[in-house]
C-alpha cells in the first residue's frame, strides 16, 4: 500500500509537469467552453433542456478521453525512461505500479466528474430549470464506464507507441467496424455474403472488442431522457459490476504485458 500511494504521488506530480498534457487539457477546456457556449446560444425556446442534455453528453465523453490521454502519456514516459523496474530506488512490482497508475487516473476521473456536474448545474439555474437528479445516476454510468474504457487503453498503451493506441482505437471500434461494412455495401457496391471472409473477419474483430456498454440499448432511454421513469436499477447496476469485472479483466491483463516486457527490456 505504502509503495502504491508513493507512485500515485509521483504520477500525480508527473501530470502536473507534463506540458503535453496539459497542453491537450486546455484545448479540451477552449474547445468544450466553445461548444458549449456555441450550442446554448442557438437555442431556440423549449429545447433548452435538450442542448444541454447534448452538452452534458458531449463533456461526458471529453472526460473519458482526458483521462484515456493521461494513462498513455504516463505508461509512455516511464516505459520509455525505463524507470518502470525501480520508484524512489525501491522495488516496485509491474501490477504495483499499475494500478497506482489506473487509480491515480481514476481519482483524476472523479475530480472531473465533480466539476462536471457542478458546471452543468450553471445552465439549468440560467434557464431556470430544475436539473433532474438523475443526472448524478448519469454521471455514475459513465464514469464506470470511462474506468473500463481507460483499462482498455492500458493495455495498448503498454504494447504500443501513443500514435499507434490512436490509430488502433480508431480503426478497431464498433463504428469504424460498421463503416467498413457500409464502404462494401454502400459505396462500392460490394453485396458481402454472410459466410464471406471479410463478414467473418470483422465479425471477429467486433466480438473480440470489450463492449464498453453492455446494456446500451437498455440504457439508451434514460440517458436521452434522464427520467427515472426510464431507468431500469437492475441494468444499471449489472452495468456498474461488469465494467468493474472487465477492468479488473484487463488490469490484469496489462500487468501480465508490462511484466514480460520489463523482463525482455
Amino acid at each position: 500500500m505504502e509503495l502504491v500511494l508513493l507512485n500515485m504521488k509521483s504520477t500525480f506530480t508527473f501530470l502536473r509537469r507534463n506540458r503535453l498534457f496539459l497542453a491537450a487539457f486546455v484545448l479540451m477546456i477552449i474547445f468544450c467552453g466553445l461548444y458549449f457556449r456555441a450550442t446554448l446560444a442557438g437555442l431556440t425556446a423549449g429545447n433548452e433542456f435538450k442542448a444541454i442534455l447534448q452538452s452534458f453528453h458531449m463533456l461526458c465523453d471529453m472526460v473519458s478521453l482526458l483521462g484515456a490521454i493521461m494513462i498513455v502519456s504516463i505508461l509512455y514516459h516511464h516505459i520509455s525512461a525505463r524507470s518502470l523496474k525501480m520508484v524512489f530506488t525501491r522495488p516496485c512490482k509491474p501490477e504495483t505500479w499499475l494500478a497506482s497508475a489506473l487509480f491515480t487516473v481514476f481519482a483524476a476521473l472523479l475530480a472531473l466528474h465533480i466539476l462536471l456536474f457542478l458546471v452543468i448545474m450553471i445552465p439549468f439555474a440560467h434557464y431556470g430549470i430544475t436539473m433532474p437528479w438523475a443526472m448524478v445516476y448519469a454521471l455514475i454510468y459513465n464514469f464506470f464506464t470511462a474506468v473500463l474504457f481507460i483499462s482498455v487503453v492500458s493495455i495498448f498503451a503498454s504494447l504500443l507507441h501513443p500514435v499507434m493506441v490512436l490509430i488502433a482505437f480508431t480503426l478497431f471500434n464498433e463504428e469504424t467496424l460498421y463503416g467498413i461494412k457500409s464502404l462494401f455495401t454502400d459505396v462500392l457496391g460490394v453485396k458481402l455474403a454472410a459466410d464471406s471472409l471479410i463478414t467473418r473477419l470483422i465479425d471477429l474483430i467486433y466480438y473480440i472488442l470489450p463492449t464498453y456498454t453492455l446494456f446500451h440499448s437498455e440504457m439508451a432511454a434514460f440517458m436521452n431522457s434522464m427520467d427515472f421513469y426510464d431507468l431500469s436499477f437492475g441494468y444499471f447496476f449489472f452495468s456498474i459490476i461488469y465494467s468493474l469485472t472487465a477492468a479488473l479483466f484487463f488490469f490484469m491483463l496489462a500487468a501480465i504485458l508490462l511484466r514480460r516486457r520489463r523482463i525482455t527490456c
